[in-house]
């Protein structure tokens, strides 16, 4: 389990780096690992949402920043990231396929 990006319970910080978990790597393993599956990665960080704000309260309230900080954390990334094996459609292409 080392050098994974894992989340160290009770505070959710990454046991590889050290920073909140999901931290930047975790976030694009989990990207890959739920590839297609986005309600099942959302459904998922949901669950580790919930215990996290579980465990931070019983730790220490003012720790968590707050609610709304923990959404963002855990689940306010997912819709943000663009699937790893799917190609972004930006203006340019939009254009060259309407054609003349």
């Amino acid at each position: 389990m080392r050098g994974e990006h894992v989340p160290s319970r009770p505070r959710w910080h990454c046991r590889a780096c050290g920073h909140a978990w999901p931290c930047i790597p975790a976030r694009d393993s989990l990207l890959v690992e739920y590839a297609g599956h986005r309600v099942a990665l959302s459904l998922d960080l949901s669950a580790c949402l919930h215990e996290a704000i579980d465990n931070l309260r019983d730790l220490d309230a003012r720790s968590t920043g707050g609610c709304g900080g923990l959404f963002d954390r855990f689940l306010g990334w997912t819709h943000r990231y663009p699937h790893p094996q799917q190609p972004t459609i930006g203006p340019s292409s939009r254009s060259e396929e309407a054609g003349p």
